[in-house]
Parts: C-alpha cells; sequence; structure tokens
C-alpha cells in the first residue's frame, strides 16, 4: 500500500495546490508576485494542499506501517487496526501526520520552482532543452533535491507520526523523537529524494505524452474537419452548377 498512499497523497496535493495558487494569482490585487506577502501566501497555500492530501491518505499509511510492523498481509492488518479502535485508529496519528507533511509540501512546492531554475542556469545545454528527455531529466533531478531536503527538515514530526501509528503513545513518541530529531534523517532523505524525483520526472512523462497524444487528436480533428467543409463544398458546386 505504499504505493497507493504515495500516488494518490502526490495526485491529490498536486492538484489542490494547482487550484489554489492559480486562486492566488485571480487576487493581483492584493498579492502581487515577488512580494514577501505573496510568497508567505503561497507557501501556506501548499501547506493547506499538502495537509488535506496527507489526511486524505492516511489510512494507507497506518495500513502499510502496522504491517512492517507485524509481519501481516493487507487484510490481517485492516482487522487487527478495526478490532483496536474502528475507523477511528486508521487515522491515528494524522495530527502529527498533516503537520509533517504541510511542511514538507510546502517547502518542496515553493522551492522545486527556483530549482529548476538553478539547474537550468548550471546546465542550459542539457536541462534548459525542451525536449522530452531533457524535461524528464530536469524534473528527476529538481523533485530528487527538493524532496530530500524537506524530508531532513520535517524528520522529527515524521518520527512522531510513524511511532503513533504502530501503537507508540503520543508523548512517548514525541520524546523518543525529540531526543534524537534526524535519527534516520539521512536515509529517509534519499528515500524520499529519490520518490520525489521519480515523481516529478515520471511526471514529465506523463505530460509530454498527453501532450502527444492530443496534438495528434487535434490534427486528426482539423482534418475530418477540412474534409467535411470539402465534401460540403463539393456537393454544393455539383447541386449548383449547371451541366
Amino acid at each position: 500500500l505504499g504505493c497507493v498512499a504515495q500516488g494518490a497523497r502526490f495526485g491529490v496535493t498536486l492538484l489542490l495546490n494547482s487550484t489554489l495558487q492559480a486562486k492566488l494569482d485571480s487576487f493581483k490585487t492584493s498579492f502581487k508576485k515577488g512580494t514577501v506577502l505573496a510568497a508567505i501566501a503561497a507557501f501556506c497555500l501548499s501547506m493547506i494542499a499538502g495537509g488535506i492530501g496527507e489526511m486524505l491518505t492516511n489510512p494507507f499509511g497506518v495500513i502499510k506501517n502496522y504491517q512492517i510492523a507485524n509481519d501481516c498481509d493487507v487484510w490481517a492488518a485492516c482487522v487487527g487496526l478495526w478490532e483496536m479502535g474502528g475507523i477511528a485508529r486508521f487515522f491515528n496519528g494524522v495530527g502529527f501526520g498533516v503537520l509533517r507533511k504541510s511542511l514538507a509540501n510546502g517547502i518542496m512546492l515553493q522551492t522545486i520552482g527556483p530549482c529548476k531554475t538553478v539547474l537550468k542556469k548550471a546546465s542550459p545545454g542539457w536541462l534548459a532543452l525542451e525536449d522530452p528527455a531533457s524535461r524528464s531529466a530536469l524534473g528527476f533531478l529538481a523533485g530528487s533535491l527538493t524532496g530530500a531536503f524537506a524530508e531532513v527538515m520535517t524528520n522529527h514530526p515524521d518520527q512522531v507520526k510513524a511511532m503513533t501509528q504502530i501503537g507508540v503513545p503520543l508523548w512517548e513518541a514525541v520524546l523518543k523523537a525529540t531526543k534524537a530529531p534526524f535519527r534516520g534523517a539521512l536515509w529517509a532523505g534519499i528515500r524520499k529524494g529519490c520518490i520525489r524525483g521519480i515523481n516529478w520526472g515520471c511526471l514529465e512523462v506523463y505530460m509530454g505524452a498527453f501532450e502527444t497524444v492530443y496534438r495528434r487528436y487535434r490534427k486528426m480533428a482539423a482534418a475530418s474537419s477540412q474534409e467535411q467543409s470539402l465534401n460540403r463544398i463539393s456537393e454544393f458546386t455539383r447541386h449548383y452548377t449547371p451541366v
């Protein structure tokens, strides 16, 4: 269920973030681009998108962590969690999960644009090109760097979330995480960097594929429309031209 949780969370977060950022752009008089107020508002909206995405997909993470902790299959994990507290048990640790993902996604979504700009300037002959391979490589590198950085910076609440999801009392989890806030942060950063790199890199691949399919569809539709127009003109000419 880890892949389901990652994919669903990433998709929901991107959709909400793009919608909220577009709404923010409509308030040009109140939030002018480039100002501190606009940057803070954009970061907060990215946090909201990330928090909602985490809340909606929290049950997948709870089931996955229970499977890892108890070495069982999905059904056994669902039954065990239900017996421990019903539907509410599937949202155990959601508070720290939302806090952590809000911060992590706020950092990632607001830094990936500047990161891409820096990478393009650093390697204009490769990453600044518009071909699918360059765009995918740019997305992978930028996603890896921003994802790893956000993961390391939010490692403490992630520890608390993971421990509470497998049954550790909240304050005990907070104390354990506070004693070593960056415990496992290196491997977590590498893992999340790879995940986010694949997310953003594949997103560019999928977007390129969709754009190609859409262009071909538009060409076919235009050719079909032109052919129908020519047929109508031909019929009109035959009908009204005297023999």
